[in-house]
């Protein structure tokens, strides 16, 4: 029972409740001054109205190429572009970036049995940034990566379902580092976000990768040879992107294939990547949402400890002798 002499739980709570929902009355940034507040991204965040939102987010890519200090300056770097929400809403703040470092090189990747309206589409959506950009024919940049995609996709089997996300997400991977090679650049730019990251951390886990698993979810990743791959959505949540794309008016190009329509017909068809998602989002909006911060942070701290094991020697790299002998 409630004393009146003493603080009691219930008034710690009313305070924080009404702190909080003060917090939610106006923009922290601007105090209002830009307009009303339109969004909380974390439930311990202060309210932002658009245009600080907008210009936070630009802040935030621009730092991330700061703090690295990976790319060098007059370099070439390859983005991948593939028209989903994260592609696009990199393409869109690769624009916003006046003060480049490093001259970017668009390059779309063709999806197994897509359309001409598909790749015109695409076209027209990088040919709009005003940056240099490449459509490549998967088979054309590698023969045995390209034809085993398409072996991938046009499989009409879903009782391997749940282990064909991860490999095409290895084969594309493995792509994109041979296309960025073709174009001569030294970087390969990808749009992985911090939600996705986290994701792919835990599956490493699970799955017993060893000293893999700080390597796929940094924000650079050098145990490619000749080409490093950098992740400047790295501190950003997918939550973040989806408004983003909402205000900039952002209309992602959804590429269907095997695993998007099983999906689609089935819902409740189950993969680790996707189980581990939601253990993920359950933790981050179940009361602890610093939980994809945390888990980046400790990727972070422990990324150095695992450097000497990312050297590109002959032990390291990826052998598809296996896959180049068996296709004609």
């Amino acid at each position: 029972m409630c004393s009146t002499s003493e603080d009691c739980s219930c008034s710690t709570a009313r305070n924080k409740v009404a702190i909080q929902g003060h917090r939610k009355k106006q923009c922290a940034k601007c105090k209002g001054s830009n307009g009303p507040p339109v969004l909380v991204i974390r439930s311990d965040d202060p309210a932002l109205c658009r245009s600080c939102f907008l210009n936070g987010c630009a802040h935030k890519f621009k730092s991330a190429f700061g703090k690295s200090h990976v790319v060098r300056n007059d370099c070439k770097v390859a983005v991948a572009i593939s028209g989903g929400l994260s592609s696009l809403t990199l393409l869109h703040l690769l624009k916003q970036h006046s003060k480049r470092r490093f001259t970017p090189k668009l390059f779309y990747l063709i999806e197994p049995h897509s359309s001409s309206e598909e790749c015109d589409a695409m076209a027209a959506a990088v040919q709009d940034s005003g940056f240099e950009y490449h459509l490549l024919n998967p088979i054309k940049v590698h023969l045995a990566l390209g034809r085993l995609r398409e072996a991938l996709h046009t499989s009409p089997s879903l009782s391997v379902l749940r282990n064909i996300p991860e490999l095409d997400i290895w084969i594309r991977q493995l792509l994109f580092v041979e296309c960025a090679k073709q174009l001569g650049c030294d970087f390969l730019c990808l749009g992985d976000t911090g939600t996705r990251l986290a994701t792919s951390f835990f599956v490493s886990v699970i799955e017993g990768r060893g000293d893999q698993v700080c390597g796929g979810t940094s924000f650079s990743d050098e145990r490619y040879q000749d080409v490093t791959i950098i992740r400047p959505l790295y501190e950003f949540q997918t939550k973040e992107l989806v408004f983003y794309a909402r205000f900039c008016r952002l209309e992602p190009l959804i590429s269907y294939n095997v695993v998007t329509d099983a999906v689609l017909e089935r819902p409740g068809i189950t993969s680790l990547p996707r189980l581990c998602e939601d253990f993920l989002l359950q933790l981050q909006f179940g009361g602890f949402p610093s939980t994809t911060q945390t888990v980046l942070r400790f990727v972070d701290v422990a990324s150095p400890n695992f450097a000497f094991l990312w050297s590109a020697t002959s032990t390291f790299r990826t052998c598809l002798h296996l896959f180049e002998n068996r296709i004609s």
